[in-house]
């Protein structure tokens, strides 16, 4: 096989297995498959020798930082709420809907201090969780005792949660670049579902990992 100027003769194409005439390799009635035939795997190797023209670099290292860049101006959908006196967001994917006023009964011998009791969403009764509680850990509800609040359904993996917020700012867009490390965020203890943040409206918002939201919520079924 020759190699010059980068060119791969391929006579696996033409009088090899894959073939399109009637010519056929005389080598092939000894190695069965071209994959099998010495030329067939030098030229293979052939390949991590060859030297690539300085446009072609250039080429594409421009079409992977365009690629790049069109990746961190992508907007993310999220609704942003308020828990205590700490600004949040969730991904709007995992929303159901956000609902008025609905009652939260109280769950008998209740131990988990996360679970608030139970909501009714149409005709189901969800768990109620004390969303603060969660991202503390602290061991008490630490949600408005209010019920004036709406209430905000999610679905995950691990099933369909309702919490109360003291206060809804609404959804908005924001670009993956504005995402930040979410150090700072939360006053106190730092909890491991917030992953990230960024500045709305001159507010501190700290975003909630969904993935790690589920794996959370997902123990306090078992």
């Amino acid at each position: 096989m020759e190699n010059d100027n980068n060119t791969i003769h391929d006579c696996w194409n033409k009088i090899g297995v894959w073939r399109t005439n009637d010519e056929i390799c005389p080598t092939l009635s000894n190695v069965i498959h071209c994959r099998n035939c010495k030329t067939y795997v030098d030229s293979g190797l052939s390949l991590l020798n060859i030297s690539y023209s300085n446009d072609y670099c250039s080429n594409n290292t421009k079409i992977y930082k365009q690629k790049a860049e069109s990746k961190t101006n992508e907007k993310v959908s999220v609704i942003i709420f308020r828990s205590q006196k700490n600004w949040f967001a969730l991904k709007t994917s995992i929303f159901t809907e956000i609902d008025n006023n609905k009652t939260v009964h109280s769950i008998p011998h209740n131990k988990n201090h996360f679970i608030k009791g139970l909501v009714n969403i149409r005709g189901e009764l969800e768990l109620c969780i004390s969303l603060s509680s969660l991202i503390s850990q602290t061991h008490k509800h630490t949600d408005s005792p209010t019920n004036k609040v709406k209430l905000i359904i999610i679905k995950l993996d691990s099933g369909k949660y309702a919490f109360k917020p003291e206060e809804i700012l609404g959804v908005h867009s924001i670009n993956n670049n504005e995402i930040k490390s979410a150090a700072n965020i939360i006053t106190g203890d730092r909890d491991h579902l917030v992953s990230g943040s960024f500045d709305f409206n001159e507010k501190h918002i700290g975003l909630i990992d969904e993935g790690l939201l589920n794996s959370k919520l997902g123990t306090l079924r078992t």
